[in-house]
């Protein structure tokens, strides 16, 4: 049975004030990565992921606004057992619904997965190298179904892992791929966007738009998602 899911922390409207200013402002301070109509190109256990049509795009990565402290609206995960591994559950993740002053964006869950590797995200084999142990996967669909959202943690095997990964992804954020799943079938463009590690996790999230869908709003919703998933985990005792 499936732990019960826990809302906002309570602390968060006392905090909002100050948190409206510091989300929209700085969007995790991450990298985004363009990518073109791209399929999954690593093996995922068990599973055979879409053959790849495009190659990946290579435009160069804008660098955001550095990282904020500002409190989630996320839920944080539960602090899990010593040495043991954490699990989507532990995080107690459902139905993303942000607001924020007038910052607003929702998206809801329609998949969750713990993948036992990092493999399906791991294009290059680069990031299980530099650490990654496994990997946790969320799917969302937002604006009317018309945005697809996956975020990803990347669990690694020391903080110093996660910060050097971190590093990289930021400098050469293609090292990633989009999970099995994380995307439409019909050729959508989007993007990939990484956070600086919290601890031993480093959060990824990747963003898949439809045609319908204006640029700037699917990069406003996808940074959003990011760094509130992102801030969530400031809050956990690792």
């Amino acid at each position: 049975m499936k732990p019960p899911r826990q809302g906002p922390p309570g602390w968060v409207v006392a905090l909002v004030a100050v948190a409206v200013v510091c989300l929209v402002a700085a969007v995790g301070g991450a990298t985004w990565l363009v990518i073109s109509d791209e399929r999954d190109t690593t093996a995922d256990p068990g599973r055979t992921p879409a053959a790849s049509s495009t190659p990946p795009a290579t435009t160069a990565p804008a660098t955001t606004a550095p990282p904020t402290t500002a409190p989630p609206t996320t839920a944080p995960p539960a602090k899990p057992g010593q040495g043991s591994r954490l699990t989507t559950d532990d995080f107690g993740w459902e139905d993303w619904d942000f607001q924020l002053g007038e910052s607003k964006a929702s998206a809801r869950l329609v998949g969750e997965r713990n993948l036992a590797s990092c493999a399906p995200v791991d294009r290059r084999g680069r990031i299980a190298k530099l650490g990654c142990a496994y990997a946790l996967q969320w799917t969302y669909r937002s604006l009317g179904d018309k945005l697809w959202l996956t975020q990803v943690v990347l669990a690694f095997d020391s903080d110093a892992a996660a910060t050097r990964a971190a590093k990289e992804l930021r400098s050469k954020p293609d090292l990633l791929a989009p999970p099995p799943g994380s995307q439409p079938k019909s050729p959508y463009d989007g993007w990939s966007l990484s956070s600086d590690a919290t601890g031993k996790l480093v959060v990824v999230s990747f963003g898949f738009p439809s045609a319908k869908v204006p640029e700037k709003e699917a990069r406003r919703v996808l940074g959003l998602f990011n760094v509130d998933h992102a801030s969530a985990l400031l809050f956990m005792d690792l």
